[in-house]
C-alpha cells in the first residue's frame, strides 16, 4: 500500500463513520459525557494526524499517537469500568491508576485479556512516548546525510496512520454503544481499516 492509498483509505474509514454515527445523542450522566468527550477528542486527533501528514508536518503527527492512544482507553475505561469513586478522582484530575492499570482493565471488561490493547502497549508505548516527548526516536527521524528536517518513512507514516484508524474505530463503536445504538456499533465494527 503507499502512502496516497494509507491517506485516502483513513479519509474514507472517517467519512464512513460519521456518516453511520450521524445524530448519535449521548446520555446526561458525567460519565457518559466525559468519556465521549475523550472518545471524540480521537476523531479529532486522527483527523489531525491525517492532515499533518498530509502537510509533511509528520514529527507532529506522530508526537499525537500516543495521546490518541491514552484517550481511546481513557474514555472506554470511563465508560465501561471506573467505579464512582475513579470517576470523581477522575473528575478532580487525581486519578492514581497507571496506564497499563487501565488497559488490563478494559481488556478484562471485555473478556479478552492479552489482546489488541495490551498488546499495542506493549509493542508501540516505548516508540509513542519517544515521540511525544522530544525523544530519540523523534529526534533521529529529523536527520539525514545532508540536512535536518523530516526524514520519516513512507512505511512508518502508514503505520501511524493504520494505528490512528485503529484508535478511531474503536473509539467509535464505544461511542454508539455508550449511546445506546448497538446497531450502529456492530455495523462500524465490521468497517475494515
Amino acid at each position: 500500500m503507499s502512502l496516497s492509498d494509507a491517506l485516502k483509505g483513513s479519509r474514507e474509514l472517517a467519512g464512513r463513520i460519521a456518516t453511520t454515527a450521524q445524530g448519535v445523542a449521548f446520555p446526561a450522566s458525567d460519565r457518559a459525557r466525559l468519556s465521549a468527550a475523550l472518545m471524540d477528542q480521537v476523531h479529532e486527533h486522527h483527523e489531525s494526524i491525517r492532515l499533518l501528514i498530509e502537510k509533511d508536518l509528520v514529527g507532529s503527527a506522530f508526537a499525537l499517537v500516543r495521546i490518541t492512544f491514552e484517550n481511546a482507553v481513557r474514555g472506554i475505561w470511563l465508560f465501561r469500568c471506573a467505579s464512582d469513586d475513579e470517576l470523581e478522582q477522575f473528575k478532580a484530575d487525581r486519578l492514581e491508576k497507571h496506564f497499563g492499570e487501565l488497559v488490563a482493565l478494559v481488556e478484562r471488561f471485555v473478556g479478552a485479556p492479552g489482546t489488541a490493547l495490551s498488546q499495542a502497549k506493549t509493542r508501540f508505548w516505548g516508540p509513542m512516548c519517544s515521540y511525544a516527548h522530544g525523544g530519540y526516536l523523534q529526534a533521529v527521524r529529523r536527520i539525514s546525510a545532508t540536512e535536518i528536517g523530516p526524514n520519516y518513512s513512507e512505511e512508518e507514516q502508514i503505520g501511524v496512520l493504520s494505528f490512528a484508524n485503529f484508535c478511531l474505530l474503536v473509539v467509535s463503536v464505544e461511542l454508539c454503544s455508550l449511546a445506546g445504538r448497538d446497531d450502529l456499533a456492530n455495523s462500524i465494527a465490521q468497517f475494515p481499516i
